[in-house]
């Protein structure tokens, strides 16, 4: 049932039914240890599958009877056709003094004359539908004096009825359809997750292939350079060893570049925590994905020269996160300022060594920042964002004992990652 009919039913049973529909749930949310404001849609769908159905089913005679006694209208006429009493909802949307003549031919009223016996008949009007029930009023000599008038609205009943009828089974569809998603979120986030780095990954595609294939043609260029010299019988031992460390160089380069590749890109429920080096996590994201700033500009800032720390992580994960923290950095500033840049820096405390991802935007607003860390929330969609990435990094920094936040007395747009320290002995 889609929430907006389920607010509408619910907040209509309250009206008639509120110790049913109100009293019940409230009590059941409370036992459960929460409060309107707290508890989850799963948690509201499990109390009212447990709950309130039983009690509607239970008591759908008295909910069907004070639909129709709180939409009921009175009209009481004398022998002279004259409306001498009038109470009830369709009041408010008569005129104010609303004669004889009209409310019968709309076919509320019968001439006290005809009216020698009760009449029923159903009526629409402005698209609701009345049940009129048109009955003598006698003296105590049984002479008749007026005319007695129930009009009930039966729209909001029968509207209420057709609900009811589906409402069981409904609210149990969407319990069982909502618990099953939550296990398949469960199960799926972690998948989700590796998609979207390889699809930073993907991006960072022109960057990794720069990174292989300027090196390979520094080193066919080289043999080329050997072989002309041995050609002329030129190539002396020491320009050979030249050549050779260099190349051997240029060779470590694509090794590295795929080794961090492969650390970045394989599950992180193969890896096992390690005291791993925070300067090498950061060198390996970079590596990858250094080539995409330089193409736009952005000002990618590691301090390598600084003292490393080590973490007590899964290497891969930490690499995740922080693939996530840069390129959400890039995506938000990347075509938005002049200058654009991100810094990536560590540093340590008695308790706890930190990791920022900072960048030159100018911080998060308060209610967006309140979102954040929630599955499904992203301020990109219209370039692809799950609104999974933050949530999930979120997850793998708590289980590592640490956590992700905003540091909002930054001047700029910081995430700050804490993970606490674990001496190696």
């Amino acid at each position: 049932m889609k929430i907006d009919t389920y607010n509408y039913i619910l907040n209509t049973l309250l009206r008639v039914a509120p110790f049913f529909a109100g009293t019940v749930l409230d009590q059941s949310i409370e036992k459960a240890g929460h409060t309107v404001d707290s508890i989850s849609a799963g948690e509201m769908l499990k109390i009212l599958k447990s709950e309130v159905l039983p009690k509607l089913s239970e008591n759908k005679d008295y909910i069907t009877d004070s639909l129709i006694l709180a939409n009921t209208t009175i009209i009481q006429t004398n022998t002279a056709n004259e409306i001498i009493h009038i109470d009830g909802p369709l009041k408010a949307t008569l005129e104010d003094e609303p004669s004889f003549n009209s409310l019968k031919a709309m076919g509320f009223l019968n001439d006290y004359r005809e009216s020698y016996k009760t009449t029923v008949r159903e009526i629409e009007l402005d698209s609701n539908i009345f049940k009129v029930s048109i009955s003598p009023v006698y003296n105590n000599e049984k002479v008749i004096v007026g005319t007695l008038s129930t009009i009930a609205n039966l729209s909001l009943q029968r509207e209420i009825e057709d609900e009811i009828i589906h409402y069981s089974e409904n609210i149990r569809k969407e319990v069982d359809a909502r618990l099953e998603a939550e296990d398949e979120l469960k199960e799926n986030q972690s998948l989700l997750f590796h998609s979207s780095k390889l699809v930073a990954l993907g991006e960072m595609a022109s960057g990794i292939a720069h990174e292989i294939n300027n090196p390979l043609a520094s080193i066919k260029l080289s043999i080329d350079l050997i072989n002309k010299l041995i050609d002329k019988n030129k190539l002396t031992e020491e320009k050979l060893q030249k050549e050779l460390k260099s190349q051997l160089g240029l060779i470590d380069r694509i090794s590295n570049t795929i080794i961090s590749m492969k650390k970045l890109s394989r599950p992180s429920n193969d890896d096992d925590f390690n005291f791993v080096s925070v300067k090498q996590v950061i060198s390996d994201v970079v590596t990858l994905s250094g080539e995409k700033f330089i193409i736009n500009d952005v000002d990618l800032r590691v301090d390598y020269d600084k003292k490393d720390i080590t973490v007590y992580a899964q290497e891969t994960q930490l690499g995740q996160v922080l693939i996530n923290l840069i390129n959400n950095a890039y995506d938000e500033i990347y075509d938005q300022f002049q200058d654009p840049w991100i810094e990536v820096d560590w540093y340590q405390t008695d308790a706890f060594n930190f990791i920022t991802v900072t960048d030159c935007g100018l911080g998060i607003p308060l209610e967006s920042a309140q979102k954040i860390f929630n599955p499904f929330y992203t301020g990109k969609m219209e370039k692809g964002g799950t609104g999974l990435g933050l949530s999930i990094s979120s997850q793998i920094l708590k289980s590592h004992h640490g956590a992700l936040y905003i540091d909002h007395d930054y001047p700029n747009t910081r995430f700050v990652i804490s993970l606490p320290i674990r001496n190696e002995d």
